[in-house]
């Protein structure tokens, strides 16, 4: 199963997720491998959604695409495949809390460290996930062109993306403090780069010290950088480019939060 994902490009981290899924499935329901059946797979979905009262869609499909990989590599296809033509549930139609570049500016105010203040910039600056941040190498960052060089991004993609003309002096302090060999952001270990879950802990630690109650993580910096794009009159398609998004309706979730619009309709209330 792990060989065949991996020759079909899968990353990583998802191969992980569904191995890790399939064996929470055959732990739980105590069936062997080669007796699941169909109904046993929706009777688990169905118990975990009865157990948290929501069945997460991304936990779901991890289920159900771990399941079909497990049984294609054992040589089962079509109705011989117990996880074969479940659906996967509907999307959740949710909306992330954007910061304003008000809240954007406290947060990195509220930043001492010049290396945890230049991460954050960077990300901000670029719209980018916070795993092709802490993989950037000191050569991606291009100050002649004014791009970064995103490397096998999410989809296992390259793609450029601005490098802001006013973050120069900020790395020119970073680099003046820090020593910097290939990773732009090395760990403790200089030799391996920042983990994701420091750069989460940094944003989370300057989010609270800036006061800011909103419900948000690291990737709040992302989706605010697109957001404020859009409120500038940038045009859609751009954005889905700079953020690496393949299909066009990812990217129009946020003509959903941007109140470049709606903030130009006039109340009823103003009028009376």
């Amino acid at each position: 199963m792990i060989r065949e994902l991996k020759l079909k490009g899968y990353s990583k981290k998802t191969i992980t997720s569904y191995v890790r899924q399939v064996q929470l499935f055959l732990h739980r329901t105590g069936i062997p491998a080669e007796l699941v059946r169909r109904e046993d797979v929706v009777l688990y979905l169905e118990k975990l959604q009865n157990i948290t009262g929501h069945l997460n869609r991304s936990t779901a499909a991890h289920v159900i695409s771990g399941l079909r990989a497990l049984y294609r590599s054992m040589g089962k296809k079509g109705a011989a495949n117990p996880a074969e033509g479940i659906p996967y549930p509907k999307h959740e139609l949710r909306y992330p809390d954007i910061l304003s570049k008000e809240e954007v500016k406290r947060i990195l105010r509220a930043t001492r460290n010049l290396k945890h203040r230049f991460l954050l910039m960077l990300i901000y600056s670029a719209g980018l996930r916070v795993s092709e941040a802490v993989t950037l190498k000191l050569n991606d960052l291009d100050f002649k062109r004014n791009l970064i060089h995103i490397r096998q991004g999410k989809g296992k993609k390259d793609r450029f993306v601005m490098l802001s003309r006013t973050i120069g002096g900020a790395y020119q302090e970073y680099r003046a403090c820090y020593p910097v060999k290939e990773w732009l952001f090395p760990g403790a270990d200089i030799t391996a780069h920042l983990s994701v879950r420091s750069a989460q802990s940094i944003f989370y630690n300057a989010v609270e010290r800036s006061g800011i109650k909103k419900n948000v993580s690291i990737h709040s910096l992302r989706h605010s950088f697109a957001t404020h794009l859009l409120e500038n009159g940038t045009d859609l398609r751009y954005i889905q480019e700079l953020l690496g998004h393949k299909s066009s309706r990812t990217t129009e979730m946020y003509t959903h939060v941007s109140n470049r619009d709606i903030r130009n309709i006039p109340s009823p209330l103003d009028e009376l």
